[in-house]
């Protein structure tokens, strides 16, 4: 039996050397030392890593009472600092599902003005808690439902003075007249204008989702609505007669006309397009459409179209329904101020009523001899009537008026 002969440790070292090992020593340590500080060189310093402190946000606490009786009606709590008004009405929609956002109303003061939505609630603290007074704004509707409403209504009331209904017009005029081309083209004009406002709230205007109160979407349809109907009973009515100047007045309105509806068009354009190049500190700048170059001139000339578009028809209709002369019967069409017509004086004091005395019997069947004549108030101009040579004077009956 052999027993196994364990090496000493100058015998283990001497066959590390025969085999060609690398003897473990200080020299492989500093060199491993070594290799390890370029690494860590070429990597960069060694950074600490970041010690996380954990801010201090600040809440604040918003207090909403009744603007009527101070009674408290909620409070809102944890609102962060840069929370809006509108994140504020939302959660106080939340405790308060019977007011929906749109109608909440919120005021610094009693009296004060209501606050904008964007409105930072930092911008108004003074303290950890916020005291904003609320008001019921009522019902609200959008802003496109006002536009579309209130442009749509005209445009079928003029329809249905157009047809003339019987419930407007007496059926036996209707039959016996006869409907100047004028009469159409005013219809196709006023249809224009409006047809246009409607497309642009659909497609051009960039319409933000404001709400307005109910009330005040009815104050613009009786505005608009009501204008037109004064305006349609007198174009279209069966006794209407033309302008003075025949085709040379008309044609000369309804380009103008023409021109200050493309005008509108164009500057409404213009104006969207500032908006959206994020550029609102300013107003356009005049381009190579001629219908821009108004720029120049005013800062919105889409009012400015607006206004000749309404003198034009004016111009063209040769209606003037604003003036203060009525018959005791109902009006059978306003009288009408042509800029060359032949003038009269009148140097009397209100109030005047005289008689009407014909000159033209082409115009016979409009006013008959004897019509009284209502002027409410005495005249600073010379008054002239289309057609018509009357004199008032007070308490006594006219002759006619020869040439």
């Amino acid at each position: 039996m052999f027993r196994r002969h364990k090496p000493s440790a100058p015998e283990h070292k001497k066959d590390f050397a025969v085999h060609g090992a690398v003897l473990p020593g200080p020299q492989n340590d500093m060199r491993s030392f070594f290799n390890l500080s370029q690494l860590v060189l070429c990597a960069g310093q060694l950074r600490s890593p970041p010690i996380l402190r954990h801010s201090k946000i600040t809440y604040f606490e918003v207090e909403i009472l009744d603007a009527q009786s101070k009674r408290q009606i909620c409070v809102v709590d944890k609102v962060p600092p840069s929370s809006t008004l509108l994140d504020v009405k939302h959660k106080f929609h939340k405790t308060c599902p019977q007011w929906n956002p749109s109608r909440i109303g919120l005021r610094l003061e009693r009296n004060g003005p209501y606050l904008k939505d964007s409105i930072s609630i930092q911008s108004l603290a003074v303290s950890s808690i916020i005291t904003l007074y609320f008001t019921d704004l009522g019902q609200q509707v959008s802003w496109t439902t006002v536009f579309l409403t209130e442009y749509s209504g005209p445009l079928l009331i003029y329809l249905l003075f157009y047809i003339r209904l019987s419930s407007i017009y007496a059926e036996e005029e209707n039959m016996e007249s006869f409907r100047h081309p004028v009469v159409h083209l005013a219809c196709f004009c006023h249809c224009l204008h409006y047809v246009r406002h409607l497309l642009e709230t659909l497609f051009v205007h960039k319409i933000s989702g404001g709400h307005t109160p109910l009330k005040n979407m009815i104050k613009g349809c009786a505005f608009y609505w009501g204008f037109t109907s004064w305006i349609a009973y007198y174009v279209n009515h069966p006794r209407y007669t033309p302008p003075s100047f025949g085709n040379r007045q008309v044609i000369f309105a309804a380009l103008t006309f023409l021109m200050c509806e493309a005008g509108n068009h164009f500057i409404n354009v213009a104006l969207v397009q500032q908006n959206n190049s994020g550029n609102k500190a300013s107003f356009p700048s005049p381009t190579y459409n001629p219908f821009t170059w108004l720029f120049t001139l005013v800062s919105c000339p889409n009012y400015t179209y607006e206004i000749g578009s309404w003198i034009s028809f004016t111009v063209m209709t040769q209606t003037l329904p604003e003036l203060d002369n009525h018959l005791e019967r109902k009006p059978t069409k306003p009288f009408l101020v042509p800029l060359m017509a032949e003038l009269m004086l009148i140097h009397l004091t209100p109030p005047c009523t005289g008689k009407v005395v014909l000159t033209d019997c082409r115009y016979s069947n409009q006013l008959a001899t004897g019509d009284k004549l209502n002027f409410g108030r005495q005249p600073k101009t010379p008054f002239c009537i289309q057609s018509y040579k009357i004199l008032l004077a007070r308490g006594k009956t006219l002759s006619p008026i020869k040439g």
